[in-house]
Formats: C-alpha cells, sequence, structure tokens
C-alpha cells in the first residue's frame, strides 16, 4: 500500500491493471487498498468516479473503495464526502434503501470532520432529505452535532 501513497499517475495505473485482472480476491482487496492509499487528489478523484462504474470496480468492492479512500487523510477524506454529496441519487439508488453498509461509509467519512465548517455543511446537506431510509444510523452515528 505504501507503494502507491506518493507514486506517479503512471504506476499508480499499473497498480490498477493489476487489480483489474487480478483472479484471487485476496490479492485484489490489497490492491484495492494500495491504490485509495495515494495522496494525489486528481487520481483519488479518478477512482472515485470507478466507484460509479462496475466495469472499473464492481459494485459490492465501491463501498470499500469508498472506505479505505475517506480513512487516509483529511483531504482525502473531504473529496470523499464531496464525492458522495454530489452524486448523492446515484449512491442513495444503489445502497440507501438496502442494507448495503452504505450508514456505515457515511458514519466512516462524516465522523472524522472536525472543522465547523464541514461539519454544518454535513449537517445542512442532511437537513434537506426527507427520506434517508438504511443511511440515517450512519447519519446519526457520524457524532455530528
Amino acid at each position: 500500500a505504501t507503494v502507491a501513497m506518493n507514486c506517479t499517475a503512471e504506476r499508480w495505473e499499473a497498480i490498477f491493471q493489476e487489480y483489474a485482472t487480478e483472479s484471487l480476491q485476496s490479492k485484489q482487496r490489497y490492491l484495492m487498498k494500495a491504490l485509495a492509499s495515494t495522496f494525489d487528489t486528481d487520481i483519488i478523484k479518478k477512482l472515485l468516479k470507478y466507484t460509479m462504474d462496475e466495469k472499473m470496480i464492481r459494485r459490492q468492492d465501491a463501498r470499500i473503495v469508498l472506505m479505505h479512500i475517506s480513512m487516509g487523510s483529511y483531504p482525502a477524506n473531504l473529496v470523499t464526502w464531496e464525492f458522495i454529496r454530489d452524486n448523492w441519487e446515484f449512491f442513495y439508488r444503489e445502497y440507501g434503501h438496502t442494507n448495503s453498509g452504505f450508514d456505515i461509509l457515511l458514519e466512516s467519512v462524516i465522523g472524522q470532520f472536525y472543522k465547523e465548517s464541514d461539519i454544518e455543511e454535513v449537517n445542512k446537506f442532511f437537513n434537506n432529505k426527507d427520506d434517508l431510509g438504511s443511511v440515517e444510523r450512519g447519519v446519526k452515528k457520524g457524532n455530528l452535532p
């Protein structure tokens, strides 16, 4: 995983191609974690987009990828939140009405916020949502005031 933290875009692409062609699930998970550990926000944004495309990242792995990215650093966590927020309709449609662990992902992402402005923005976003379905637990467990 350390290799991907500061690697070039070309090296990251090579790791992604290895992930895409790997058949052994345990190795695929290891590579997924490595891919998500980058500090390059452009690469993070690319990987985030991949989570919406099953040809790039399997649906059942997308939540894990999002979680790994968000745990990397504050900038990575913020980019992950912004991506989920900006693509809320997709994520809510795909994961929000099921027990898919999306609530745990939201808890992980928003629970790391410590800046008042971030917390206010998240609260404002969720206060405007009528039906949160299964994700309501994650929002409440995110410990936002």
